[in-house]
């Protein structure tokens, strides 16, 4: 549980209001230090020293390989554990993020002000039964695809193109050629935290029926606390069908000799709607002037690519561009990428010196 602190009340006495209006910014700070300080011990407690690091850039734990530096990354490996991490920082009021992939996010080159929380929760068991797979959020598409391929299982081949995790994939709505996750997704157990420290949050379950029915709306708005953190999946429970086992793997070939193995951004996850449902011309996409180290590739317009030379701004940069050019075509695109950290010209967001 946080730290609680109680201050005494100074009455009418004006010149000590004034005082206590002075004081008031330092008393925060001083506050939120011992909350910090308090947090990273029990934090320590909780996990390894290997799993366990302190201002450590975040760019090997994204697709992109860009990413300033966090005041703490966790890697978790079980559900469990996990939730634990979740339920620390919430108690503590502590900045928390959530990374799979990494393939969905873009990460400030400031860097992030807090714990991010890496995913590699990947347990999972099968309902013979039923022909349903229990995963861990943190589960990888390619395991989670392969292990189901063994029982010669099938429907979520399409993964085999997206790299990730299930949990992001199915935040993110992933999709591929018309194909997304929706349908397969029975059950989901979800952490929901309250927009009040004191009150921690809950674990709930949705089930398929509960999931918004317009495609384009993310799939835990339905759980979004006003003024609360993002839900965070635990684990997921999915629908597969039966199908001989030579007829999966031949699909799952087939899809990923269409997945690029060049550090790229999946524009169909980006944009809501998916670019290629828009009235814009391929050939106005591809002479827009992209930053350096930016392009789209030659053969599949739905991926953009990176070199060496690319900065996270310059992605953002590209991302505006052709959000910009489907305005002058009559698209109003939104992103469904998660920026995180400190984004100076990003509306709402406040300087992390000023905290």
């Amino acid at each position: 549980m946080s730290t609680k602190f109680s201050t005494r009340s100074l009455g009418d006495d004006r010149s000590a209001e004034a005082a206590s209006a002075w004081r008031s910014p330092i008393r925060s700070a001083l506050n939120n230090k011992i909350s910090r300080n308090s947090f990273i011990v029990s934090l320590r407690r909780l996990v390894s020293a290997e799993n366990l690091h302190e201002n450590k850039s975040l760019g090997e734990y994204t697709s992109t390989g860009l990413g300033g530096v966090a005041d703490q990354v966790v890697i978790v490996h079980d559900g469990e554990q996990l939730l634990s991490v979740i339920k620390l920082a919430v108690s503590y009021a502590q900045p928390y993020a959530i990374l799979g992939g990494g393939t969905g996010t873009l990460i400030s080159e400031v860097g992030f002000p807090g714990t991010v929380i890496i995913n590699q929760a990947q347990g999972f068991s099968f309902d013979y039964q039923t022909s349903q797979v229990v995963c861990d959020s943190g589960l990888s598409n390619d395991r989670l695809v392969n292990s189901c391929a063994s029982q010669g299982w099938g429907g979520l081949e399409f993964l085999a193109a997206i790299p990730g995790t299930i949990g992001g994939a199915v935040v993110s709505g992933a999709s591929w050629q018309g194909k997304n996750l929706r349908p397969f997704v029975k059950e989901m157990r979800v952490f929901v935290p309250s927009a009040k420290v004191d009150e921690g949050g809950e674990i709930v379950s949705v089930v398929n029926n509960q999931l918004p029915k317009v495609s384009d709306q993310p799939i835990l708005f339905p759980l979004l606390p006003p003024g609360g953190q993002m839900p965070v999946i635990l684990t997921i429970r999915l629908q597969m069908a039966k199908l001989n086992e030579e007829e999966v793997r031949r699909r799952l070939l087939n899809f990923r000799q269409q997945r690029s193995h060049q550090q790229t951004l999946l524009l169909s996850n980006i944009f809501v709607p998916a670019l290629v449902d828009t009235k814009i011309p391929s050939a106005e996409i591809r002479k827009l002037r992209m930053p350096e180290g930016v392009n789209f590739d030659r053969r599949n317009l739905e991926l953009l690519q990176f070199r060496g030379s690319t900065t996270v701004n310059g992605i953002r940069q590209a991302i505006n561009q052709i959000i910009e050019l489907a305005k002058y075509y009559g698209t109003s695109l939104e992103t469904r990428l998660t920026f995180l950290g400190y984004w100076p010209d990003k509306e709402g967001d406040a300087d992390p010196s000023d905290a």
